[in-house]
């Protein structure tokens, strides 16, 4: 499977062309329906979060998590505005970058919409360990999503090209 092409008209990935904008667009509701996974252009790798309705987005997120005397990484589920989160001018909605792809067996079906925004719920406002390889935040939005956690961008493929 080949990552995503960023591209002037937008992104795109394997075989769906993903709903995206710019980041003055990111009010217009339109573009997410709640437990959509969104995906905002970072530097090096992309950062994920997954759409709570009413402008808000639930994501991981290190800014919160101060004096951890633990040499381990560690992040802060946080609740907050889509625009606030946005730290680039691009975003994605990307759900279908997962939805219904069979892998090793599972196929990655959404939970309903209820569902998502109760199993996020369940995460916010507390501390969890962080690894960039085994636990980011496209595990995070995709675990809340489909019930397993999955990375594209830290795939073996994905690292090897």
């Amino acid at each position: 499977m080949r990552p995503l092409a960023w591209g002037e008209r937008g992104v795109y990935g394997v075989s769906t062309p993903l709903r995206s904008a710019k980041a003055s667009d990111a009010a217009k509701s339109e573009w997410m329906k709640e437990g959509d996974l969104i995906r905002v252009r970072r530097m090096l790798f992309s950062h994920w979060a997954v759409y709570a309705g009413n402008g808000s987005v639930i994501h991981i997120t290190g800014k919160d998590v101060q004096n951890m005397s633990s040499a381990q990484l560690k992040v802060y589920i946080k609740k907050e505005k889509f625009e606030k989160m946005l730290a680039a001018n691009t975003f994605a909605v990307a759900s279908s970058q997962y939805d219904n792809r069979e892998l090793l067996g599972f196929n990655f079906k959404p939970f309903t919409k209820s569902t998502i925004l109760e199993r996020l719920n369940r995460f916010l406002d507390k501390i969890y360990p962080y690894s960039p390889i085994f636990l980011n935040c496209e595990h995070f939005s995709t675990f809340a999503r489909y019930g397993t956690a999955i990375s594209d961008q830290v795939s073996i493929e994905s690292l090897l090209n």
